[in-house]
């Protein structure tokens, strides 16, 4: 059997992480998996889509929470069993494993706004484009109101996902005339960016500027300072999948949803504002 998978990229050690799992565990099985990618083009979703029911897959996976009306019409057209990775949805109508973004992106903004901050900048991916980026945008929004902070649209940034662009967006917050005295990032690779152009600017870290991240990847660790950063379960979210689909297509099993917890861990890139 042949299960199909659609990633929006796979040069990311996030999403390189859940397709080494599914890869593992469907080898396991004597599954074959097929993955493509849209590189963050919802037009490009349904053309996937219908590629990979060309192909016969049994079963499709796909990133995010939200799709096009064209991916969803297609799916129940062909009836494919489907499960959604990644951002779980309270209302989905679909399976799912994940996690919500927007509860655990106000984590990050609920720290920093506890530790005195009222200038909060963000760095994130597009949010028209990336319904990840999104959610994590609403959840930093709830945080900042709930905390009686501004939600000053000029200090959020939208970048592409790339160490370069997490430094141009961090150069661009810090040029303002009121600057932000913390950023949230919603990637470690956003804030790997922020924290190196940081350094070039002469800047310390958290004394001059507090830096958060999200996906607690293996290098929030290793940083100097150490990066303050959201773990999500996301080292068994791969699997997880896999098996719930094996047992559906095997077993006749109902696809099992399942809603993964996220945890903020506080290193020493944050600390209260010194203005």
């Amino acid at each position: 059997m042949t299960v199909g998978a659609i990633f929006p990229r796979l040069d990311s050690i996030l999403f390189g992480s859940i397709l080494n799992q599914l890869q593992t565990r469907f080898d396991q099985a004597g599954y074959t998996l097929i993955t493509m990618t849209t590189v963050y083009n919802a037009a490009t979703e349904p053309l996937r889509v219908r590629q990979l029911i060309a192909r016969g897959v049994d079963a499709l996976i796909l990133l995010g929470g939200m799709h096009s009306p064209e991916t969803d019409a297609l799916i129940n057209e062909y009836q494919v069993p489907r499960m959604n990775l990644w951002s779980w949805l309270d209302d989905c109508p679909s399976a799912q494993i994940g996690f919500c973004l927007r509860r655990a992106a106000s984590m990050a903004a609920d720290h920093v706004c506890a530790l005195g901050h009222k200038r909060v900048g963000v760095i994130s991916a597009h949010p028209e484009t990336n319904d990840m980026a999104l959610k994590c945008r609403l959840g930093i929004n709830d945080s900042l109101v709930k905390w009686q902070v501004e939600v000053d649209e000029d200090l959020f940034v939208a970048s592409n996902y790339s160490v370069e662009d997490g430094s141009f967006a961090f150069s661009s917050l810090i040029s303002q005339p009121d600057p932000p005295t913390a950023i949230l990032c919603t990637s470690d690779i956003f804030a790997a960016g922020a924290m190196r152009e940081a350094r070039r600017m002469g800047l310390n870290v958290p004394r001059d500027i507090s830096i958060t991240g999200f996906d607690d990847s293996d290098f929030a660790k290793i940083t100097n300072p150490g990066l303050t950063s959201i773990r999500t379960e996301q080292a068994i979210i791969g699997t997880r999948c896999a098996e719930s689909i094996l047992g559906h297509l095997t077993e006749s099993k109902k696809l099992v949803s399942l809603e993964l917890g996220a945890e903020l861990i506080v290193r020493e890139s944050t600390a209260p504002p010194n203005r």
